[in-house]
């Protein structure tokens, strides 16, 4: 192995090397159509997508909070959406949320330079690493679906962890899992609050991938605006 100052790369999946929000749409434009929502709800898949990303958020912050279970954030979100459509249908809700999950892992696309990426730095014999606060069968599902799951040694996420990120204890759970250690660890990862925060918890350094131009107030060791250029930083 070459004398790397890291060894081992946790990466954040969804928003980071998964591109979350376009995958998304799509997968809950094929929900959209196959329950007829279009009848349903009045109103095309355009403001009923913008009403779902509003409480999508919101759940998700919750669940991150640890204020609400996994159970509820699959179908929480899409009973809100559908109540602004004076919609009370707890099946049909459940019935959205499960099918959005099962059909999520085929939309494959993937930002710009993840597989050169990855690939450059399993040459330099890094041991790569998923840490997720998404759900376990689903993102393992995500990784065979977009090729990238081979690239990883460990899929470390909050479901199979029982925490979440920022809490310290995901990654004593990640580093226990992979046998890392902190000094020679670093996080990649696109939300500050979450990822970032997550390293500086842990004793950990981090990469912001701020794929949108969005500076942080979390500090973090190498900024970067696109995957590529993390190669100039590992």
């Amino acid at each position: 192995m070459a004398n790397l100052r890291y060894q081992h790369v946790f990466f954040d999946l969804d928003h980071t090397l998964w591109d979350f929000d376009t995958n998304s749409k799509i997968t809950l434009h094929r929900v959209f159509e196959a329950h007829n929502l279009l009848v349903k709800t009045g109103e095309a898949f355009e403001p009923f997508h913008k009403k779902y990303k509003v409480h999508n958020q919101y759940y998700w912050n919750q669940y991150t909070l640890g204020l609400i279970k996994q159970e509820d954030l699959r179908w929480a979100r899409m009973n809100h959406t559908l109540v602004e459509y004076g919609i009370n249908d707890e099946f049909l809700a459940k019935q959205l949320g499960k099918d959005y999950l099962d059909l999520l892992p085929e939309s494959a696309q993937l930002f710009p330079h993840t597989v050169e990426l990855l690939t450059y730095l399993k040459n330099r014999a890094y041991r790569l690493h998923i840490l997720s606060n998404g759900f376990d069968e689903v993102q393992h599902k995500k990784l065979t679906c977009s090729g990238i799951y081979s690239f990883f040694d460990q899929i470390i996420t909050s479901e199979a962890s029982q925490c979440v990120k920022p809490k310290k204890e995901i990654f004593d759970f990640a580093f226990r899992k992979s046998g890392a250690s902190r000094e020679k660890s670093i996080m990649v990862g696109d939300n500050p609050e979450v990822d970032l925060q997550g390293a500086l918890n842990a004793g950990i350094h981090s990469i912001y991938v701020d794929h949108q131009d969005q500076p942080s107030s979390v500090p973090s060791t190498f900024v970067v605006r696109h995957l590529k250029e993390i190669e100039s930083v590992l």
